[in-house]
């Protein structure tokens, strides 16, 4: 997958790219960027010893990217549902007329601690091949 940016500035080994989105990443919403805005600011390996004001190309390897999906995503909704079902079966033995209240805080119990394992393995998806690289100045 590439995509090309403009370098705004170079920080160490890595540069900070102003891209513009196109039209399938606008409805997309997978970032935090405000709709409305055009651009967004991206932080990439320079491999390419791009300086400040270059165009240049950027690659993010494909099974990295559907790898941090699945990880962003997947893993949360599959907690979620896991939630659901242990609340649901726990509940219909402890407490029949609550089941669907125990089932929906059992789902999101198991979502949010998700969602906290996840951050707590950061460091770990930091690794090279989840960033973005610039391969080759435009």
């Amino acid at each position: 997958m590439t995509e090309t940016g403009q370098v705004i500035r170079v920080d160490g080994d890595k540069v900070v790219l102003q891209m513009v989105r196109n039209a399938a990443c606008g409805s997309c919403n997978a970032c935090s960027m405000a709709a409305e805005s055009k651009n967004l600011e991206l932080s990439a390996l320079n491999l390419c010893a791009a300086k400040a004001g270059d165009l240049v190309e950027i690659r993010l390897e494909t099974d990295s990217f559907l790898s941090a999906v699945a990880i962003a995503y997947g893993i949360p909704l599959l907690c979620l549902l896991a939630g659901m079902i242990a609340g649901y079966l726990v509940a219909g033995k402890i407490a029949p007329a609550q089941v669907e209240g125990i089932s929906i805080i059992g789902g999101l119990t198991a979502m949010v601690i998700s969602f906290l394992l996840i951050r707590s393995q950061e460091k770990k998806f930091k690794k090279e091949k989840y960033i973005p690289k610039a391969v080759k100045v435009l």
